[in-house]
């Protein structure tokens, strides 16, 4: 099989996105901050999630289990670093969006995006 990755067409997505009402709930600093840090401490050591992982599915080999961390960790970290946004990536997902219909013509990304990583 040959793996395709969207970006290679132009559409250069974030992996996830956690939107959030504004203002802000009081809890979304030490939220995106906790999970910031499990992906940090997941990407420095992965061994340790995927021993627990590797005996929840039996249909896992650490061998795949060390070819998917491999495989995710540029969608993990992407060109921009682990958690971070930029407003050139927004305008870009935005051109895209509007383009495909699922936001009005018009849209722009303005102050859509905060940085709640220090």
């Amino acid at each position: 099989p040959v793996f395709l990755e969207a970006r290679s067409t132009g559409w250069n997505p974030y992996g996830s996105l956690l939107a959030l009402p504004d203002p802000l709930p009081d809890w979304a600093p030490e939220f995106v901050a906790a999970t910031h840090a499990g992906w940090k401490a997941y990407m420095a050591r992965p061994e340790a999630a995927n021993t627990v992982m590797l005996e929840a599915n039996d249909q896992l080999t650490p061998e795949l289990m060390d070819c998917i961390v491999e495989a995710q960790t540029p969608f993990l970290t992407g060109e921009d670093g682990l958690g971070q946004m930029t407003e050139e990536r927004w305008s870009a997902i935005n051109t895209h969006l509007v383009a495909l219909d699922l936001l009005p013509e018009g849209s722009e990304v303005g102050s859509a995006w905060k940085t709640l990583l220090p």
